[in-house]
């Protein structure tokens, strides 16, 4: 099953022969893991099946974010004139460069990782913050690594989510942690919507503190324009489709299917028996 269903224990009551659930994706915060777990349904995830896809997605939303490619879209299509020396800085500015820039990774699983060693390539200094890896990943992927939340936020020119939501880090991203950001800094979430606080978000846009954000999953989906979004300045929503891809939704399939004769279960107590 894909990320847009949503199975509630009133839902699962309903399947009586339901014995194994296989998430095709990463997250499974859109399935009741303990009710599935006392109704004996085993519930697994195929957390490769679109690592090169969101990692690729989330470096475009930073590369629009740097150099404006939206907003240079945008005023072509309004018939904005682009001649002078004027005009190009007018409708380029907040443009930057990126080599020399800080990108903080909040969370270095599988995305995380990709989306690392993307950056690096494109000259960015690269932090992570994820208090559940084991020391020395850092040296292996030549990354530094930071101990709190706080130093990455103070320390980042960009800030990426890349963990799974549950209830310890629901609103991670708020009016709190986003003051500690960087003045100017850029913030993506291509990771899950309740990460970040959509309203404490859209305040610090319109205040400038953020000078933009680019999010692909959002606290209520399917995501719809509607306030605060629109009347944050900078704010680039788009849907979820970082996994779309010829051949993906095969490949995905067949990753799930190569669960059932050894599955990684999300629940490990519940078993196939």
């Amino acid at each position: 099953m894909y990320h847009t269903i949503t199975l509630t224990r009133e839902d699962l009551e309903k399947f009586k022969a339901l014995r194994i659930i296989v998430r095709i994706g990463s997250g499974f915060d859109n399935i009741d893991i303990k009710s599935a777990g006392d109704l004996g349904i085993a519930v697994c995830n195929v957390p490769a099946a679109s690592v090169e896809e969101t990692a690729d997605s989330t470096m475009c939303h930073i590369l629009n974010l740097y150099r404006r490619t939206t907003w240079l879209h945008q005023a072509l299509r309004e018939g904005t004139r682009v001649q002078s020396v004027e005009q190009i800085r007018e409708v380029a500015s907040g443009a930057a460069r990126i080599r020399g820039e800080t990108l903080g990774v909040i969370g270095l699983g599988r995305v995380g990782q990709a989306v690392a060693l993307r950056a690096k390539a494109f000259g960015f200094n690269v932090l992570f913050y994820d208090p559940y890896l084991a020391d020395g990943t850092e040296r292996a992927l030549g990354l530094q690594r930071v101990s709190t939340l706080q130093d990455l936020l103070f320390h980042s020119d960009c800030v990426t989510l890349h963990c799974g939501l549950n209830e310890h880090n629901h609103h991670l991203i708020n009016d709190f942690t986003v003051k500690q950001m960087r003045q100017g800094a850029f913030l993506v979430n291509t990771a899950r919507g309740g990460l970040v606080d959509e309203k404490a978000l859209a305040q610090a846009l319109k205040e400038g503190r953020i000078r933009g954000a680019a999010l692909d999953v959002h606290e209520s989906e399917p995501f719809r324009c509607l306030p605060p979004t629109p009347g944050a300045p900078g704010m680039v929503p788009a849907p979820l489709v970082p996994g779309a891809g010829l051949g993906l939704a095969w490949g995905g399939g067949g990753d799930a299917h190569t669960q059932f004769p050894g599955p990684a279960f999300v629940q490990p107590e519940v078993g196939l028996g």
